[in-house]
């Protein structure tokens, strides 16, 4: 996990457990929009960024926005971070995928896939997550903290841009 950003021994016991029990809903909510990683551990990154957000709040943000805000990107980063791997591999002289029994095709297209909705915005990877797992536009933009028109608006451009990006015709 990365260092932290900002200084959230300075919140009181009783606040942080204020702000835990507020916001840990929404932490547990985009969690599980990754099951593919450890829940418990990115509830673990959500909550030290409910911290680190009430600590970096500015008089211009409302506080709700602006924790949700920080919950998001650091979860994100957690989650581009594992998406990564790790940095220094090892070869085995065979591709592993083969020796899994994945189909090679089938794995170059999600990754391919993968690629290109990481060069989306937080926002934009949140409303396209929501929408393949069916939920809709207003649940959506519940646990971004947004409205549902504006999540409308961002989720037709963030479908836009990966058609241009995996050169799809529009439909």
């Amino acid at each position: 996990m990365k260092a932290l950003r900002a200084d959230i021994s300075k919140v009181d016991d009783a606040t942080a457990r204020k702000l835990i029990r507020q916001y840990l809903p929404a932490v547990r909510a985009l969690a599980g929009l990754y099951p593919a990683w450890e829940r418990d551990d990115l509830v673990a990154v959500g909550t030290v960024a409910i911290l680190e957000g009430y600590v970096t709040r500015t008089e211009r943000s409302s506080e709700g926005r602006w924790i949700r805000k920080v919950i998001y990107w650091r979860l994100l980063e957690e989650i581009g971070e594992r998406m990564r791997g790790p940095t220094d591999t090892v070869s085995l002289g065979v591709d592993p995928q083969l020796v899994n029994g994945a189909n090679p095709e089938e794995q170059f297209w999600r990754a391919t896939a993968l690629r290109a909705v990481a060069t989306l915005s937080p926002r934009q990877q949140a409303i396209i997550d929501g929408q393949m797992r069916g939920e809709t536009y207003a649940e959506i933009a519940e646990t971004l903290g947004i409205g549902a028109s504006r999540t409308h608006t961002e989720g037709k451009h963030a479908f836009e841009e990966l058609r241009e990006l995996l050169d799809e015709p529009a439909e």
